[in-house]
């Protein structure tokens, strides 16, 4: 077996796959010319993993974020696909350790990887993954077609489309939930906005999509724009401006919250089993509601937050918990939905079901947590409204 080198990692200790897709997308301007030393250690490191799996009909084996960027530092986790043949639409997500690094990893069909990573959320990943084995191609001819396509005049003109029409059918929606004094649920819609116009605006003029560095990207783009109120607003209003042990505290009250859904799904195996194999579209997330809900997953929102705060970016700590927030928002509401409304409903109906209703039904507990780890007891309805005319306002300039 192949020793770890101990100075100096280079493209030279890595499959000849992955030392070329590496090198590729650094030649496109996607990765940075001199990646840290923690990348290339993840990225030696994720090969030495996918060796320690036993998995069969493997079609491809990638890499995915900050290893593949360049910019990985200490407790930078490892984002993997191990794509396997066959039609199944769904996927099985995990989250393990090795070697003391955080590892989260899918398995997925070919089917289901199509589907995913090559719609129009997920090519962008493309522009940060690089396949670790891939002895027939497989990954390499769908990335090189797709890197080809995203940034053209056609692309980028259809995903304008696309994010215009949810600006307005979202925005349409909380503006009324404002008025009913529902904000926790019009944040939901808002604070989405938000990161769907920042990704539009990001994609327009071909900067980093990595979702880590969605704020860092977004403040070099206000100043191109000459608009540096943009992130100081932003901060504000979606509350990311909070002394720094206000953020530990919060996530005192995320290691209760997440022990607790552990406990509740302990206790409900059945809706899980069933949540597992639900067509939840907007709500998906529900698919994974076991590995998100894990020791390991909090310990990973932990260290980002962690890593955040002693470099002074309370903004990319804001970001961890508004990314996390969201995502509890939509795997809690269907498994809440079946324990205590009905059972027997299906996705389509959970997802046509009001975030007010959806959010009536959660455990109290669980609510209450919620709503203290997302900030809403500071949350004002002229910070949603100026949230809601930012998003308008950079939507607009970007194109």
């Amino acid at each position: 077996m192949k020793k770890k080198p101990s100075k100096n990692l280079s493209y030279n200790d890595l499959p000849e796959s992955m030392a070329n897709g590496l090198s590729c997308l650094e030649d496109l301007g996607f990765t940075s010319a001199k990646p840290s030393k923690k990348s290339l250690e993840l990225q030696y490191l994720a090969t030495e993993f996918a060796k320690t799996l036993s998995i069969r009909n493997i079609v491809a084996i990638t890499l995915t974020g900050s290893s593949v960027i360049g910019t990985a530092v200490k407790g930078s986790d490892m984002d993997m696909d191990f794509i396997v043949a066959g039609k199944r639409n769904r996927h099985n997500m995990f989250k393990d350790h090795f070697k003391g690094v955080p590892v989260d990893y899918s398995i997925i069909s070919t089917t289901a990887w199509e589907s995913e990573y090559l719609s129009r959320d997920g090519m962008k990943f493309l522009t940060h993954t690089v396949p670790i084995y891939d002895p027939d191609s497989y990954f390499k001819n769908y990335q090189s077609k797709i890197l080809k396509a995203y940034y053209s005049k056609g692309a980028v003109a259809q995903e304008h489309k696309r994010v215009k029409e949810i600006l307005r059918n979202r925005s349409s929606i909380a503006l009324q939930e404002i008025e009913q004094d529902y904000l926790p649920e019009a944040a939901i819609r808002i604070e989405s906005c938000f990161y769907e116009v920042i990704s539009f605006l990001i994609r327009k003029n071909k900067a980093c999509p990595a979702t880590s560095l969605l704020f860092s990207e977004f403040k070099q783009l206000a100043k191109t724009y000459n608009r540096p109120d943009w992130p100081k607003r932003a901060i504000k209003d979606l509350r990311f401006d909070l002394p720094k042990n206000k953020y530990f505290e919060l996530l005192e009250v995320y290691e209760k919250l997440f022990s607790e859904m552990r406990r509740k799904l302990n206790a409900n195996t059945d809706l899980v089993r069933k949540i597992k194999r639900m067509k939840l579209g907007l709500f998906s997330a529900a698919n994974d509601i076991v590995p998100l809900c894990s020791e390991i997953n909090y310990q990973q929102l932990y260290d980002k937050i962690t890593r955040a705060l002693i470099k002074n970016k309370k903004e990319n700590a804001g970001l961890a918990l508004l990314y996390e927030s969201q995502d509890n928002f939509f795997m809690f509401s269907p498994f809440f939905y079946l324990k205590h409304v009905e059972a027997s409903v299906s996705g389509k109906a959970i997802a046509n079901t009001s975030f007010h209703d959806l959010l009536a039904c959660w455990d109290e507990d669980i609510r209450s947590q919620w709503m203290t780890v997302s900030r809403f007891d500071i949350l004002t309805k002229e910070m949603l409204l100026d949230l809601h005319k930012l998003n308008h306002e950079i939507f607009t300039l970007s194109y």
